[in-house]
């Protein structure tokens, strides 16, 4: 194999199939003809003397040797966009394009605040954000899909650092008719007997909450598991049971509403709380600049959510 041979764009043309698993889509996305594409990797297929994709009736498939390089593909294209970057000059802050993974009972709720200050302190930084859950975002994130992402933890996978942001308290959320509904403030304890809404399991606060009903006698209401925060929300109000909702989602979407349909009350125990973490690949060439968003977006939280979050 002559390496001299093996081109840059050939590598971003087998990432891009191997992600859309067909030529055509692949074709659109990257805005060249299609013949294009098959035409760079079967040179790159001989170049290497292996086979990396299969075409299928349902699309393309990667071989053996294709799963095993399609990280180092990524890899590859990720180091040449960090020494790109360390490039250009210095003013203005990191610049270019990533792809930032965000958790659906997170994002909508985090982001939309922050993301003004983030602009202006990188103005030309842009970041491609997409709503997965958790187990999504983790597996992509290790596959080279996703550059960083913002997740409820835990998050235990080696091969990735993960920094927390902030500890958001979960607050109990009761129809308007519920005994509790004129008090402000609750004990877990008396969560004994209260049937319990959760979150579908795909979700890290199913397991939460399901580990919270279990400790302090609540009834799970597995047959009704909501699809969002949102849905858990309509179910409380129509006196299906309680739930648990996160302090950000309540600020947002029930506290400045003028008439709640449901009303939200906080726990005496202030243990009770999810762990909201940043996480990137060890390995990542731009690892450095990843911490420092980190430090950035967890003090934006501090200015802007102070009286909703706990920090660590």
């Amino acid at each position: 194999m002559q390496a001299s041979k093996l081109k840059l764009r050939q590598l971003e043309y087998f990432i891009t199939v191997s992600e859309e698993r067909h030529y055509r889509r692949a074709a659109e996305r990257l805005r060249v003809r299609q013949p294009t594409i098959t035409n760079q990797i079967t040179a790159l297929e001989e170049t290497l003397q292996c086979r990396l994709l299969e075409r299928s009736r349902s699309g393309v498939n990667l071989t053996p040797v294709g799963r095993e390089l399609l990280p180092i593909a990524r890899e590859i294209m990720e180091s040449v966009e960090a020494f790109q970057r360390a490039a250009q000059p210095s003013s203005g802050g990191p610049r270019g394009t990533y792809r930032m993974g965000v958790a659906p009972t997170v994002g909508p709720y985090l982001l939309p605040e922050i993301i003004p200050a983030v602009h202006h302190r990188y103005p030309q930084l842009k970041l491609y954000f997409r709503e997965l859950v958790p187990a999504r975002l983790e597996m992509d994130l290790v596959d080279g899909r996703q550059d960083l992402i913002i997740s409820p933890m835990p998050i235990n996978n080696p091969a990735l650092t993960t920094v927390t942001i902030f500890k958001e308290p979960l607050y109990l959320a009761v129809s308007s008719d519920h005994p509790l509904s004129s008090t402000q403030t609750v004990a877990a304890t008396k969560l004994r007997g209260e049937k319990m809404l959760i979150m579908e399991e795909r979700h890290q606060l199913h397991r939460q909450v399901h580990d919270l009903a279990d400790t302090y006698g609540a009834q799970l209401q597995s047959n009704y598991e909501g699809t969002s925060l949102d849905t858990l929300r309509q179910m409380v109000a129509m006196g299906m049971g309680v739930a648990m909702l996160p302090a950000l989602y309540v600020r947002s979407e029930i506290a400045q509403r003028e008439a709640p349909e449901v009303h939200v009350l906080e726990f005496s125990d202030r243990n009770i709380t999810r762990t909201v973490s940043m996480s990137w690949r060890n390995a990542s060439p731009n690892r450095m600049f990843y911490r420092e968003l980190a430090t950035q977006i967890r003090e934006l939280s501090e200015q802007i959510f102070n009286q909703h979050i706990q920090l660590t």
